[in-house]
């Protein structure tokens, strides 16, 4: 079990064989934030508590689309398994 607290930074990295053009962030299914050059940042603030989840999407100069989605506990327990590791 593991949670976080209402204000936070996301990074999220997006790679590609070519150049990404846009890279895009949601909270629970709502767009937050756009991207057209990294760093690719989110500072959250007052997410209220609960389960939430985040998608990170990223699209290339070819127009390849790929996206990872994650869940996080918002100061409340709650079982996490499966969620991917998070990269240093």
């Amino acid at each position: 079990r593991a949670t976080t607290s209402n204000n936070f930074t996301i990074k999220f990295k997006a790679d590609s064989t070519v150049n990404i053009v846009n890279a895009e962030l949601e909270i629970d299914g709502v767009k937050k934030r756009s991207h057209d050059a990294p760093p690719y940042t989110y500072d959250v603030s007052g997410l209220s508590d609960g389960v939430h989840t985040l998608r990170a999407k990223a699209r290339d100069a070819n127009g390849k689309e790929s996206d990872r989605i994650i869940t996080i506990g918002v100061n409340v327990l709650w079982d996490y398994t499966p969620s991917p590791t998070p990269t240093p």
